[in-house]
């Protein structure tokens, strides 16, 4: 009975030992699993397949072979391509084409926004002999008007009927737009490199001392993936209507320094946009991009950085390249436009009187024909009585138009210390 009993609890304690021994292994084989989902997740982020995977975004294409980034094989050219979306730009439209024709930009993709039957001129008409000559192509970007898309898929719903939470999810149509010709430009770039930027119609680069292309080989050489450019936001110079002439000559003063950027980047290098960033794209991940907050989309980050290439972004300074943002123009036009919203969905109100555009810079008239400058020159702004003349002429149409401006608009003025405004527009 001793005997038998002895075994019963030897059977019942081995069994124990063997249950306690498969817990064990299984809690071990769930922590290793959940390790490598951990990993694997990571891996999969920052190399970019989430995107190409996950959203749908040409997913055979990463098996193409693309020449490398710091290559300098003469054989193998640099190739610069402007994507962007004009609406009710056709005042604008000629001189834009024709600045990027003289910094050396290769090929320009544009989108019509301007709806069927509007007042507005052909963009096809009116841009006939570049778009015959295969310079520019142009396509209809209102079959995307009130539409958000879930990431670069192909999924779409009504704009704004989701919560603002989910908004990191969804890509309005100007990133719709890019995502487009990133997709192509990955098949057309095996042999030569390609970049590709976003821009606006009052948005200009200001290569400085060397070309557009000599800047982004270089760039390259050094091994960037990406370019930033500090984005320098122009005022309406004292214009308070539309002056005669071109826009680069007659708008020169500017904000001090810029807080926002754009640039290019390598179609071969690009694994996808973020969520709100429509000027630029991914060259790392999203989850990189995500946690290293050192060059939000936005913000500009490269004060400190000139020069230097940081995960793949290569900070241009600003002696070497900005971009002019002509976002006022005159103070008509910039009142005009007072809350008009952007792509998606979002209103942005425009600081027409603001009091931040007290420099003076004529840098990028190296770009326009002589006859075209009003007798100005590209280092006009280095003579200090004309820089001076130049910004109080300016002050005074700022204030002049301040006094007369319609409610919605005054409170912009309102920051200049030295100005005070009534409800009569009388000055205290």
């Amino acid at each position: 009975g001793i005997l038998s009993g002895w075994k019963s609890l030897h059977g019942l304690a081995r069994a124990s030992w063997i249950g306690f021994s498969l817990f064990r292994y299984n809690i071990a084989l769930m922590l290793i699993s959940a390790v490598a989902l951990v990993v694997g997740s990571i891996v999969t982020l920052s190399s970019g397949l989430f995107f190409y995977h996950v959203t749908g975004l040409a997913p055979g294409e990463i098996l193409y072979t693309h020449p490398p980034y710091d290559s300098l094989d003469p054989n193998i050219t640099d190739y610069i391509v402007v994507i962007a979306m004009a609406k009710n730009e056709s005042r604008y439209l000629d001189e834009w084409v024709s600045h990027q024709q003289s910094i050396g930009v290769d090929h320009i993709v544009l989108y019509d926004d301007n709806p069927s039957g509007s007042n507005s001129v052909s963009m096809q008409k009116q841009l006939r002999k570049y778009v015959e000559s295969g310079y520019i192509e142009i396509h209809d970007a209102t079959q995307w008007d009130n539409k958000s898309f879930v990431l670069a898929s192909g999924i779409t719903i009504q704009q704004r009927l989701y919560h603002p939470f989910l908004q990191p999810f969804f890509f309005d149509k100007q990133q719709k737009m890019l995502i487009e010709q990133w997709r192509r430009y990955q098949k057309l770039s095996q042999n030569r490199h390609v970049w590709l930027g976003q821009l606006d119609i009052d948005e200009m680069y200001n290569p400085k001392s060397d070309s557009l292309r000599t800047m982004l080989r270089r760039a390259r050489s050094l091994g960037g993936r990406s370019v930033r450019v500090v984005k320098q936001e122009f005022g309406p110079n004292g214009h308070r209507a539309p002056p005669k002439g071109n826009v680069r000559t007659n708008y020169i003063t500017c904000e001090k320094s810029g807080e926002q950027h754009t640039g290019f980047s390598l179609a071969s290098a690009i694994t996808g946009m973020a969520s709100g960033c429509p000027h630029i794209y991914v060259t790392s991940s999203i989850a990189a991009d995500a946690l290293r907050g050192t060059h939000e989309c936005n913000h500009w980050k490269g004060e400190d950085l000139p020069g230097e290439i940081r995960n793949g972004v290569y900070y241009a300074p600003r002696d070497e390249i900005t971009l002019h943002h002509y976002q006022t123009k005159s103070f008509e036009e910039c009142s005009s436009r007072q809350r008009v919203p952007h792509p998606d969905g979002k209103v942005v109100t425009r600081h027409c009187g603001s009091v931040k555009y007290t420099e003076c810079d004529s840098s990028i008239l190296r770009h326009v024909p002589e006859m075209e400058r009003n007798g100005l020159s590209a280092s006009s702004c280095s003579n200090p009585k004309f820089r001076r003349e130049t910004l109080k002429r300016a002050e005074e149409g700022r204030i002049s138009f301040c006094l007369k401006a319609d409610d919605p608009v005054v409170e912009a003025c309102l920051d200049h210390p030295g100005l005070r405004v009534r409800a009569d527009k009388v000055p205290l």
